[in-house]
């Protein structure tokens, strides 16, 4: 709040006649190859997990994590609509169709922040424009909802031990904060650090760079996780749910309370001037990058093994980072 001090107003959508021309072209071809991409890559974990396989040591996390790029397709199909990429009623069409595929493909109740992530950058796009109250009753509808189809999703892993209805267990699970457990996560995080564990001093964050290398080229390389490094989950062991202790927890675990100070004021620093850049380059990418940036504070702010969450946002993000990348001159420099 201190360092990004300037209003954000954007009175026109339009884009780069250029960039316009380009992705008419390639967007819902893109789009329609990405789902039978996912469905293949879904299906060849779901075959190797039943063939004996360990999800976190013997599977790849790239093929694992290869559907959340369906969060990134979503928020620029979202943002082309609010920018008037799609003219023409087919193109309309087109774009629902694929929106409403793009949603049966990413809600399930095990990657409920996948559904979330594209769904939230999207009501910010299209809450722009619009005066402040009618832009609060947007997010606050857009939060509502989320906050529904996150409790459904939430009761939907335990319907089958369950005789109550969904709606009920649903409602009960929100009025109770079963799914706000980090208080829980950050105390079962001081009970290990520093008198199990020492303090990470900064290889929490380190490991961000580390984790991308594929463990069948470095099969040595360090569990993450406190769970993992005590030895509290192997790889035959299988997938096992833990408690996220919050960013805070994460930032404790790298130094106490000196490192919860040190790092919340880097962070702090990090998004402002994230924020600030995205207003000097072309609204399309300014928006594009705050949007994404509110979609991963949802997963950032839960904590717990950092570099798994930010290879999370790597996953998802790609696809967008790769069209800002490709249309650098007309979405970033200005200068075409």
């Amino acid at each position: 709040m201190y360092w990004q001090d300037k209003p954000i107003r954007i009175f026109r959508f339009d884009l780069p006649q250029k960039f316009e021309l380009w992705i008419q072209h390639k967007l819902f071809v893109v789009i329609f190859l990405a789902i039978p991409v996912v469905y293949f890559s879904r299906m060849s974990v779901i075959e190797q997990v039943q063939a004996g396989k360990s999800m976190g040591f013997e599977v790849s996390k790239y093929l694992v994590l290869l559907p959340m790029m369906l969060v990134g397709v979503g928020c620029l199909l979202i943002l082309l609509w609010k920018f008037g990429a799609f003219k023409q009623t087919g193109q309309k069409v087109m774009a629902a169709l694929a929106l409403a595929v793009l949603a049966q493909n990413t809600f399930n109740i095990t990657g409920r922040f996948m559904f979330l992530g594209w769904l939230m950058a999207g009501g910010i796009v299209v809450s722009l424009g619009y005066s402040p109250r009618r832009r609060l009753l947007i997010l606050g509808g857009v939060f509502v909802g989320l906050l529904g189809v996150f409790v459904v999703a939430g009761a939907l892993r335990n319907q089958g031990d369950q005789e109550n209805d969904l709606q009920q267990v649903a409602w009960q699970r929100a009025i109770s904060g079963e799914d706000a457990n980090m208080l829980d996560g950050f105390v079962m995080l001081q009970q290990i650090y520093p008198a199990r564990l020492n303090w990470s001093y900064g290889k929490e964050h380190f490991d961000i760079l580390l984790r991308p290398i594929p463990r069948a080229f470095w099969p040595e390389k360090p569990v993450g996780s406190y769970m993992n490094k005590l030895g509290l989950i192997t790889k035959d062991d299988g997938f096992c749910l833990g408690i996220s202790p919050s960013l805070f927890g994460s930032f404790y675990q790298e130094g106490g309370i000196f490192g919860i100070v040190i790092f919340s004021i880097i962070y702090g620093l990090g998004i402002a001037k994230l924020v600030v850049w995205s207003t000097r380059i072309h609204p399309f990418s300014g928006v594009l990058v705050r949007a994404l940036l509110c979609a991963s504070i949802v997963p950032l702010m839960r904590g717990g093994d950092l570099p798994g969450i930010f290879a999370w946002l790597g996953m998802s993000f790609w696809p967008c980072a790769l069209l800002l990348w490709v249309n650098r001159d007309e979405l970033i420099y200005g200068t075409t």
